[in-house]
């Protein structure tokens, strides 16, 4: 994507100041809406958006009596600017994102421009089709996220009982959002979800306008989420029903880990952080941001015994024993277990 140019700061300005533009508001708008017949395929249960504060970006809400807040699934809005570094990448797109990206060795999340068109398109979505929504959760093992978010598909109906509207599908056609797959591919509406952004493309709406100022490296974010897609779609075909093997991230996680302690188990998660020079070797994996799994080598053993690079992975399977360690599960990884690269799933004789 091309970068934003001073020409265009007059463009930056509308966008976040909701001035007219040439693209409709909401994707719904546009004409011959391929998923003006889609509905959802599971379970729905109705909600609120509280009145106020609803809308908080483009891909996170608030619903009335809700614990947490609201996040639909594979859908990743950029993220919002205010304060000082809002009129800073006002003044001067280019030179806002040049400092925000030029020593990253990889794709790094920042305020744009474009994080604030998404909320106020968002705004503008559900002022129209009103806040009484449906939330469809994709699994009862995956109803929260890393934050403690719930994770849904995110519908309304038209006049309030009428033609199902998918906020996920809306928002990645109308260009506020690519299809996020970092997680994983979307379980129910892939296809839907893959449509909708070649549409948004095809017709370079939102984030795929030329000049649009928004993150310009998706083609190698891109990449990124479909190799740790790869990874995720690999595990979920091998040993998604395998009592083994334990895939954090997911509600039942914790619990399934607690009833093995004793036992031998296979853990599959992301690295959160490793301490290879450690007494004993250690990483942990992600499950929740206030809770990861420890996972220890046994006495004698080292990380680098699976490849000096194996804590740098997108995804890891660990097989060792079960324990507790401060009163929550980890592993212990000995002579027979073995740590491996999510690319290098292992077989299933090592699993059962």
């Amino acid at each position: 994507m091309n970068r934003y140019v001073a020409a265009a700061a007059i463009t930056a300005v509308m966008l976040v100041t909701g001035c007219d533009t040439d693209e409709p508001a909401d994707g719904a708008d546009q004409p011959d809406n391929p998923f003006a017949e889609l509905e959802p395929q599971g379970p729905v249960q109705p909600a609120e958006l509280r009145e106020e504060d609803g809308v908080i970006d483009g891909d996170t809400f608030r619903a009335v009596g809700y614990d947490d807040t609201i996040r639909p699934l594979c859908i990743d809005t950029e993220e919002v600017l205010e304060g000082p570094e809002l009129q800073e990448a006002k003044r001067d797109w280019d030179s806002y994102q040049t400092g925000k990206t030029e020593e990253a060795d990889e794709p790094v999340s920042y305020g744009t421009l474009y994080g604030n068109k998404a909320t106020d398109w968002a705004e503008e979505f559900f002022e129209k089709h009103g806040n009484e929504v449906w939330l469809e959760y994709e699994s009862s093992k995956r109803t929260r996220g890393y934050f403690n978010r719930h994770l849904v598909y995110l519908w309304v109906r038209e006049g309030g009982d009428g033609d199902w509207l998918n906020y996920n599908v809306e928002a990645a056609r109308a260009g506020m959002t690519p299809y996020y797959k970092n997680f994983g591919r979307c379980a129910v509406y892939h296809d839907e979800l893959l449509k909708a952004q070649q549409e948004a493309k095809d017709n370079e709406r939102g984030v795929w306008a030329p000049d649009a100022p928004a993150y310009d490296d998706y083609d190698e974010r891109m990449d990124q989420w479909v190799q740790r897609a790869d990874q995720v779609d690999e595990f979920r075909a091998r040993f998604s029903a395998t009592p083994g093997v334990v895939k954090l991230g997911l509600d039942t996680a914790p619990s399934r880990l607690r009833t093995k302690v004793g036992q031998r188990a296979v853990v599959f998660g992301a690295v959160a952080d490793a301490r290879a020079e450690a007494d004993p070797p250690r990483f942990d994996l992600y499950h929740r941001q206030d809770q990861r799994v420890r996972i220890e080598m046994d006495e004698g053993m080292t990380l680098q015994r699976f490849g000096d690079d194996i804590t740098d992975a997108d995804f890891v399977y660990a097989l060792g024993e079960v324990g507790l360690y401060r009163g929550d599960p980890m592993v212990r990884v000995d002579t027979a277990g073995f740590v491996r690269p999510g690319d290098d799933p292992p077989g299933q004789e090592l699993v059962r």
